[in-house]
């Protein structure tokens, strides 16, 4: 049945890992997975680069990627460090923790409230420190830009040449009936009023590509809407039918996505190029529960804010505020349970 309705089967574990040390795999990187290199600190994101080095020859950068990256990156830049001056600027640790006991009923309970604040001070603390480090290399890279050029260095050759001026309208014009028909990818995007058609110019220099050299792709984003990713019953479920069977009009190949932290896990496991600990908190960072929320309005998010709900932990009405913050580990990336109802 697979041989007849093979948009149907999802890769395996092992067939992955296969994919991803086939020499006739590609990887292409969009546009938030370079953006997101900037979350990372100076150390880490130096050596996430020395790992996606290893794969140099197998990597592509579409031409509309690298110029959003271009238009955005300052943007997120500025927004962040914006967002890390206002955090430090408004710190209120004792508004805070007045507020948790109030709410946990610890006014009764001294000894208990004792050891209470000096948890969540000591993660307050800890927790700014993280801001102030975060701050001081962001920076940086507003002010040097050393990360900007060691980007540059490792992926500008491997910024595919523009698509010509005919093939972009034409690109454009079928982009209206695309998304109409809500026919991935990018018709989420349909009512922006600039790079509508982003998406959908980047899909089709990856059929370009892949149709050349008719090979497999693994398209390395965090874009997980709905007109990139199949989703059922709340779960992800891998790319939308429609773009793999565009896929497979142009090469015999394999078309799959994954996010950066899964791409810089499966690499890590051949190249050894970052400890454990690094490894992990590389994941911590760009895991869904994230510091910030690159390329919107630079509202700060922190590590135990549930992003899907777009709650704060200092949010004291939010069911979900920050449990792993009660607990004392304000780097816990766990999703916070929702309070049971008495």
């Amino acid at each position: 049945m697979k041989a007849k309705f093979p948009l149907y089967y999802r890769p395996t574990s092992d067939e992955k890992i296969a994919l991803f040390n086939n020499d006739n795999c590609y990887f292409v990187f969009d546009t938030n997975a370079l953006l997101d290199m900037y979350r990372l600190g100076k150390d880490k994101s130096a050596k996430v680069l020395d790992l996606i080095d290893n794969y140099i020859d197998r990597i592509i950068v579409p031409f509309h990627v690298a110029e959003e990256y271009h238009s955005e990156m300052l943007n997120v830049i500025t927004n962040q460090i914006s967002s890390c001056s206002n955090v430090l600027r408004d710190r209120k640790d004792d508004d805070i923790i007045s507020a948790l006991c109030e709410q946990l009923g610890l006014k009764n309970y001294p000894t208990i409230k004792d050891k209470f604040v000096g948890i969540q001070r000591s993660a307050l603390n800890k927790f700014y420190d993280e801001i102030k480090r975060e701050h001081v290399f962001l920076t940086e890279q507003f002010n040097g830009w050393s990360l900007q050029e060691r980007i540059s260095d490792s992926l500008g050759a491997k910024v595919l040449e523009p698509l010509d001026d005919d093939t972009l309208k034409n690109i454009m014009d079928d982009g209206e009936h695309r998304y109409e028909a809500c026919i991935p990818p990018g018709y989420k995007d349909k009512e922006k009023s600039d790079n509508k058609y982003g998406d959908l110019i980047i899909w089709n220099e990856i059929l370009t590509f892949a149709g050349q050299k008719h090979c497999s792709i693994i398209f390395v984003s965090r874009d997980l809407k709905e007109d990139w990713i199949l989703e059922k019953n709340g779960m992800k479920c891998g790319p939308r039918h429609e773009l793999l069977e565009e896929f497979r009009k142009v090469s015999d190949g394999t078309f799959i996505t994954c996010t950066l932290d899964k791409f810089i896990e499966y690499a890590n496991e051949q190249q050894k190029v970052l400890k454990k600990d690094d490894l992990n908190e590389v994941s911590k960072i760009l895991s869904s529960l994230s510091f910030y929320s690159l390329g919107s309005s630079g509202q700060f998010k922190n590590s135990f804010v549930d992003t899907a709900k777009g709650e704060s932990p200092f949010n004291l009405n939010s069911p979900n505020c920050g449990y792993s913050f009660l607990a004392g580990d304000v780097f816990a990336q766990k999703e916070s349970e929702p309070k049971k109802s008495d």
